[in-house]
Formats: structure tokens, sequence, C-alpha cells
């Protein structure tokens, strides 16, 4: 089975920054600093299952691969048998972690850290994330 790279940030810094469940999804932000003048989203949209053993995700790195290959570490997610479920492997500070989801989307912009994202996720972020922020 084939992986492909669908998005590499060097020298960012990413936090898991909002995760709804009724909504199945699960946002990770780099925040503009001094050294980068602009914020990067990824939202994961229809997630099943993840896992991320740090909460500083440093050079983050997407690799999308087959769900079956996810099968070791989140045992349940076969179980869905969705076509679209797809496996993202997550690698960063050496270590590796997994997001199951039906998809990704990434935006860059110059927003304040706090401001709602430009992904359009059809809810309200910045009320919501107060309750689910991680």
């Amino acid at each position: 089975m084939s992986s492909k790279l669908s998005g590499h940030w060097p020298g960012r810094k990413f936090q898991l920054w909002f995760y709804t469940p009724s909504h199945s999804l699960l946002l990770l932000r780099s925040a503009k600093n001094q050294v980068n003048p602009t914020r990067v989203d990824i939202v994961f949209s229809g997630v099943e299952a993840f896992e991320c053993r740090t909460l500083d995700l440093v050079d983050l790195q997407i690799t999308e691969v087959p769900i079956q290959e996810l099968a070791d570490r989140a045992t349940n997610v076969l179980d869905k048998k969705s076509p679209s479920l797809k496996g993202y492997i997550l690698t960063c500070n050496g270590s590796a972690g997994y997001v199951a989801a039906m998809s990704f989307t990434t935006k860059e912009d110059t927003r304040d850290q706090s401001a709602p994202s430009s992904i359009n996720m059809n809810l309200d972020i910045s009320v919501t994330s107060a309750l689910f922020r991680l």
C-alpha cells in the first residue's frame, strides 16, 4: 500500500486547538509570531479516532495512508467500514500519532490567534472553543 505526503510545516509549532465530537471536527493551529507572520489552521473532518502523544506539534508532517495501516493503532476504526475514511499519520518531535478522518484541509492567513478559523466548519468556533479547547 502506498502513502503520500499531504503536508509539512518545518519550523512551525502546532497545538491541538479544538475538538468537537458532535461535529467530528479536529482543529490544529499554528499561531503567527515574530518568526512566522501567518497563522496556519488544519481541520480534520469526519474524525473517527485520533491519538497524539504531545500537545506541541513542532515540524509537523502529515502523511495520508490507507486506513488499514492504522489497524494496529486504532482497533475500532476498521469496524466503521466507511469507504471514505482515510488514515493520516502525524509525525513531529520524534514521535508519531494518527487521525482517522474523512478529510482534512489547511488554510494560512494573517488573522489573530483567537479569531475563528478561516475554514468554513459550519459552526462558531469562537463560542464553542471555550467549551472544548484542549
